[in-house]
């Protein structure tokens, strides 16, 4: 395909003095690995058709590496006139280059899947800018190509070089696989993407050309990169699934088993519904204090605060039952309902069915609009979401264990040997997961932190609190409901953070970059995708040639 192909009949072509490759590139000013990234690769650029893709890296043209100069007036004057930049033709001009003078560019393109990098030469030729014109007079984008500011019935109005724009710009942001960014969530932008196709099939019916073919090539790559990688996932792959819904279940058997056996136990001391009809400020309470109360479900709607304390309320006819939040039993509930979301199901209710002791002394709150007496009660035991049970009597270190917590925490699976490579690492912490092991993963995951100053001087701080909870329920969360599985594609090459410095105390710090993929169940398949819950970019560290350890404190 070439741009200065035969003008249709009365087209206008005006050839321009400014030479370009028809690239856009992004500047890369790492100083270990300075490069221009392709952003987008025209429709009449001189490098359609050789694979060059956009996300390549330009490391060197025509043999001479892409560099940035230290000095800033240096920098600023040369930087325009680099390939893909706006001054690119006065680049041209200075070497006498004239059109499909031929130019090499080397690139350095990630192994996905795989590892590193691989070096790539692509030999285009530059290209001089072009306008066209039709026989009336109107700007046209490319020969035979659409009037530039018609619209011809799509987009409410939005013209051909508005909406091409707007294509370019999403097809950068589609195609540079710009992994480390999570602004695109990939079915979403598919979902958009797809409306588009009767403006590019109208194209290609209505105005054949280079530009048409170009746009539809463009629009295909998009496609395929929205709809993700299809990978075929076994019973195998998804038997984590099982086992959690599994684990569920036997909690929730023995929740039931463990309170019926509690309400036994307490049953001569425990209050019928209508047993209890005195009024707690003005009658006597002596018959009934230390008494059991089954309290109906606290939901958040039953939250009272008052004076900066928060209260759980319930109700029982016209009696009503209350208990502060900050109690120690109620602290010990709440921690166990947190327990229950790590070790065994992010799908906790919020809701508690409570056994209460009755306390001497009532209390007066503001419900709504007016005051209402009531019984205090400590809690004594409850149920958590229909999903758990907790004996608050029993007290282990501040905590008390739900029915069936000490199983779960039994057995733990095995840490990667001290050689293993992040991927393996990567892995273990996926396994750890689906797993439902919160031990072993919170293990894999740094107990320091560490970067380089800009002028090279380590900041490193060898012992460093991590707070894992939060990233660690978000992680079952994803894997129980939109992300079916989780595999690494990329392992990057090793870098130095920071060289052992004796004098500071500080070890010799590496880093390396690991690329994960997140599957989901689309329309039946599963594919790769990409949204802003997810993280596909991940960093690893270590220390004086220790053991890797992730150093990418987030979520799955």
């Amino acid at each position: 395909m070439s741009e200065s192909a035969t003008p249709a009949p009365g087209e206008q072509v005006y050839v321009q003095a400014n030479l370009s490759t028809g690239l856009e590139t992004h500047p890369v000013e790492d100083p270990s690995s300075p490069a221009l990234r392709v952003s987008w690769i025209h429709w009449h650029s001189g490098f359609r058709g050789t694979g060059l893709r956009v996300g390549d890296q330009i490391i060197a043209v025509d043999g001479t590496p892409v560099t940035f100069p230290s000095e800033l007036r240096e920098l600023q004057r040369l930087r325009p006139t680099l390939v893909g930049q706006y001054q690119e033709s006065k680049r041209w001009e200075e070497r006498g280059a004239t059109e499909d003078t031929p130019v090499t560019l080397t690139v350095r393109r990630r192994r996905v899947p795989g590892q590193g990098w691989e070096t790539l030469e692509f030999r285009g030729r530059i290209r001089a800018e072009r306008v066209y014109s039709s026989a009336t007079g109107r700007r046209l984008i490319g020969s035979g190509g659409p009037d530039s500011m018609a619209h011809d019935g799509f987009d409410f109005g939005t013209s051909w070089s508005a909406w091409l724009e707007k294509f370019q710009k999403q097809g950068s942001q589609v195609l540079d696989d710009n992994w480390q960014s999570r602004s695109m969530d990939s079915r979403y932008t598919l979902k958009e993407h797809l409306a588009s196709k009767p403006r590019v099939d109208f194209l290609a019916e209505r105005h054949p050309g280079p530009f048409a073919q170009a746009t539809r090539e463009d629009w295909e790559g998009m496609r395929t990169k929205l709809e993700g990688r299809r990978y075929e996932l076994t019973p195998a792959d998804l038997a984590y699934r099982e086992l959690g819904e599994q684990r569920a279940a036997q909690i929730e058997q023995r929740a039931r088993e463990a309170r019926e056996r509690f309400l036994q136990s307490l049953a001569k001391e425990t209050l019928a519904d209508g047993d209890l009809r005195l009024n707690p400020l003005l009658d006597d309470r002596t018959p009934v204090v230390g008494k059991y109360v089954v309290l109906p479900v606290i939901r958040n709607r039953n939250w009272i605060s008052e004076a900066g304390r928060n209260f759980l309320t319930s109700q029982i006819g016209n009696t009503w039952y209350f208990f502060e939040s900050r109690l120690p039993a109620a602290q010990r509930m709440l921690l166990a309902a947190r327990r229950y979301t790590k070790l065994v199901s992010t799908s906790l209710p919020e809701h508690y069915a409570v056994i209460g002791r009755i306390q001497p002394d009532p209390r007066l709150l503001i419900i709504g609009d007016r005051g209402v007496a009531g019984f205090v009660v400590e809690p004594v035991a409850a149920t958590l979401g229909d999903k758990a049970f907790v004996d608050l009597t029993i007290e282990q270190q501040g905590e008390s264990p739900f029915a069936g917590e000490e199983e779960l925490t039994k057995t733990h699976s095995a840490l990667p040997p001290d050689t293993a490579s992040p991927r393996q690492v990567i892995e273990t912490m996926i396994a750890a997961i689906k797993a439902g092991d919160q031990a072993t993963w919170t293990q894999l995951f740094v107990t320091w932190r560490a970067s380089a100053l800009e002028d090279g001087r380590p900041l490193y701080y060898p012992h460093y609190p991590y707070l894992l909870d939060e990233p660690w329920i978000h992680s079952c969360r994803l894997l129980s409901q939109r992300v079916s599985d989780v595999r690494v594609v990329w392992e990057g090459d090793v870098r130095l953070v920071a060289a052992e410095n004796p004098r500071l105390g500080t070890p010799r710090i590496e880093s390396v970059d690991v690329q994960v993929e997140h599957i989901g169940l689309f329309d039946g398949e599963y594919h790769a995708f990409t949204g802003v819950a997810v993280r596909p970019a991940w960093e690893l560290q270590r220390l004086d040639g220790g053991p890797w350890r992730i150093s990418s404190v987030q979520s799955l």
